[in-house]
């Protein structure tokens, strides 16, 4: 009977997994593009295919020899593979999703972009992008990037808007045709990673409308008319301009039915090399989202006494995030204190990790967060190291913020204030 059972077992083993394998998503990865050689170019994507199968998370399709045959007649007659084309040819090798990789030089750097794509609603499902100096870089945060994608993919489903984007316009003539198509694939980008919109990916029909609409002001079209080529509910456009002899970059959000502006907001920048930082920025105050980035900044503080002796202490902090909700903190703080005889200034020199969660919008939002360090006294006695843990909770009222917290040296416990304006 036992002899009989194992086949069956083993039978029935494979045939769930077989089902398994039929239950992932199909994707295909195409070979890389851009401003890099074309034989790196798919040897690099066959790096990130071995990897996303490595993981299991998707069935990987592989690149057959017709597809191959065909990607390259594709680069002898136009010169290059094209978007539409490429994705559609994984479409009809049954794919679900399309990973697609570009590489483009902005501002003297180098950017690598991996966008996920849907190739049936041309859905922009995920995306990240990097700055890097070499592909040993890339190939260094294979697994990273890969990742990144995964996390995106789960979350693909459900109720969103959905947005499309087109090139920046430039008003100021600082930004040459290439530069305005990076800024909008880092604008894209940025907007899928704050999960609140579902991007279409710019097709060349919807960018061939907003140039006609550019240069023809009476051709009768709008950008609700744009929105509606690529079945868009709410479209995004950005201009940079120079207004005083300030330069700035405008980013708005129009309703495709009403043409209502839905959304808008602007920043200034310096340099054309600033405007990736700035649409990070900008990306996260249109979709509403406060980011653990927000922590950022120098802080002012005032706190009462932490012990019998303490009069007053004062300082000033720079807090930065290290990961997700994982933050770093740094400061000098002066206090005064006194004991019957005399009156003396200690130093502190502070320095710890925590976390700081925000809960709410970049509008108004609330962040309770927990320190814990090491502190250097330095007063008339000489020096000793201290056990540092500091705990309170942050109000943000757009680009400014306060907080109330408490903090023990030793085991002095103290409490205070804190102040930062300007976050960005």
């Amino acid at each position: 009977m036992k002899t009989v059972l194992i086949p069956v077992l083993f039978a029935a083993s494979l045939i769930c997994a077989a089902a398994a394998e039929t239950d992932k998503v199909r994707i295909s990865v195409l070979p890389f593009e851009g401003a890099i050689d074309p034989v790196e170019g798919s040897r690099l994507a066959g790096f990130f295919s071995d990897h996303f199968a490595g993981k299991r998370e998707f069935l990987v399709l592989p690149r057959t020899g017709i597809l191959e045959s065909r990607l390259d007649e594709m680069r002898f007659q136009d010169g290059g593979i094209t978007d539409e084309a490429s994705i559609m040819i994984s479409r009809e090798q049954g794919a679900q999703l399309v990973i697609y990789g570009y590489f483009q030089q902005y501002a003297q750097k180098r950017y690598f972009f991996l966008t996920l794509i849907d190739p049936v609603s041309l859905q922009q499902v995920g995306g990240v992008y990097r700055a890097y100096t070499g592909l040993a870089e890339i190939i260094n945060a294979i697994p990273k990037l890969c990742d990144t994608l995964i996390r995106q993919s789960r979350r693909r489903t459900g109720e969103k808007p959905k947005l499309a984007v087109f090139s920046l316009r430039d008003e100021s003539n600082i930004l040459s045709p290439g530069d305005a198509d990076v800024l909008a694939r880092m604008l894209s980008i940025d907007l899928i990673m704050h999960g609140r919109f579902f991007v279409l990916r710019r097709s060349r029909i919807m960018q061939d409308l907003y140039q006609e609409l550019l240069f023809q002001e009476d051709s009768g079209l709008s950008l609700a008319g744009l929105g509606n080529a690529d079945n868009a509910r709410i479209v995004a456009s950005a201009v940079v301009s120079v207004v005083g002899g300030r330069k700035f970059l405008h980013l708005q959000i129009v309703d495709v039915s009403s043409g209502e502006n839905i959304a808008g907001t602007r920043a200034r920048f310096a340099r054309k090399a600033d405007l990736p930082r700035v649409i990070r920025i900008l990306s996260r105050e249109i979709a509403g989202v406060y980011s653990p980035g927000e922590l950022n900044g120098l802080r002012l503080s005032l706190t009462g006494g932490g012990s019998a002796s303490d009069i007053i202490q004062g300082g000033a902090d720079l807090r930065f995030p290290l990961w997700h909700i994982l933050i770093a903190e740094a400061g000098l703080t002066a206090g005064l204190s006194r004991s019957i005889s005399r009156t003396w200034l200690s130093l502190y020199i502070d320095g710890g990790i925590g976390m700081g969660i925000p809960l709410g919008t970049r509008k108004f939002a609330v962040t309770p967060y927990v320190i814990a360090g090491t502190s250097l006294n330095v007063d008339p006695q000489g020096m000793s190291w201290r056990p540092l843990l500091k705990g309170g909770v942050e109000f943000s009222f757009n680009r400014f913020l306060i907080g109330a917290g408490l903090f023990a040296r030793g085991g002095n416990l103290a409490n205070g204030w804190e102040g930062m304006t300007d976050r960005d």
